[in-house]
């Protein structure tokens, strides 16, 4: 039986309702500096369209006979400063998040241990339970932090957005509106393909759960002498084959559906970055 139910925005935002809490008794502190971090590279590119703005315009001064070239050095130097602080910021959130994945699968994997201890023995008889401990115990930190970290670098781009097109309605009012525009097929793109993946995850669950007993039955040592007396390892070969085939392919196909639509709506933030750069220059 597969799962075909589509989430809503509400259960969404009550699934990130429920896991931030978690993330944050697991480790309070580095996830607050992970959070700082993503706040300030939301605000490195316009420092660095404000930087290269004023570069452009010392340059031309210095064409038309000015003595600005310790202006230009200096400008020069805090793009230099602000390119390896961004490295740097990138590097230092990377870490943090590791240490989060970490923390956070062992509470949950923990958490899943204490809790299946105290369930009642009929549970262990239902599919069910089987399907439901395979959604949760299966990358749940790693899922889990993802959306964290997906929604935290949607914050950052939100902030430079505004702020980016703050700058532009100073500039003009229309052209801000035409960029603002331009971000709303990334975002239906983006929307679209997490709808799809979870979706996906969840119709795939009985396939991948089947995939992983029939290998454990040629491999383990509980069922090796039923495997050698009745010569069941072909069969059951093809049959892991047909699973994890099926699986992959699909998991195949929604990728590069995924990152193609991913691109295009890319592309389209990038040309709109630079025809912006190049109307406030």
């Amino acid at each position: 039986m597969t799962v075909t139910k589509k989430t809503s925005m509400a259960e969404n935002l009550n699934t990130l309702i429920r896991i931030i809490p978690l993330l944050w008794r697991t480790s309070p502190g580095r996830l607050t500096l992970s959070c700082i971090c993503y706040v300030i590279l939301a605000f490195i590119p316009l420092a660095q369209i404000w930087i290269v703005k004023e570069t452009v315009n010392t340059i031309t001064k210095i064409i038309e006979g000015h003595n600005e070239l310790q202006m230009a050095l200096l400008l020069l130097l805090l793009q230099f400063l602000l390119m390896i602080g961004s490295d740097a910021i990138q590097s230092i959130n990377e870490y943090l998040v590791v240490h989060l994945k970490q923390r956070a699968a062992f509470y949950i994997d923990e958490q899943i241990a204490i809790k299946a201890s105290h369930l009642p023995l009929v549970f262990f008889d239902k599919p069910e339970y089987y399907d439901q401990l395979q959604r949760v115990s299966q990358g749940m930190a790693f899922r889990g932090l993802t959306v964290i970290s997906t929604l935290m670098q949607l914050l950052q781009q939100a902030l430079t957005l505004i702020w980016f097109i703050i700058y532009l309605a100073r500039i003009d009012v229309w052209f801000a509106i035409v960029m603002i525009l331009l971000f709303v097929p990334s975002l239906i793109v983006n929307l679209k393909i997490g709808q799809r993946r979870y979706a996906q995850m969840m119709n795939q669950t009985v396939a991948e759960r089947k995939s992983n007993y029939v290998m454990g039955l040629m491999t383990g040592r509980s069922a090796a002498k039923e495997m050698k007396l009745f010569r069941l390892t072909p069969f059951l070969l093809q049959k892991w084959k047909h699973l994890y085939w099926k699986n992959a392919n699909e998991k195949a196909t929604l990728t590069k559906q995924s990152e193609t639509s991913r691109f295009l709506a890319q592309l389209i933030i990038i040309l709109s970055n630079m025809i912006g750069v190049a109307y406030i220059v």
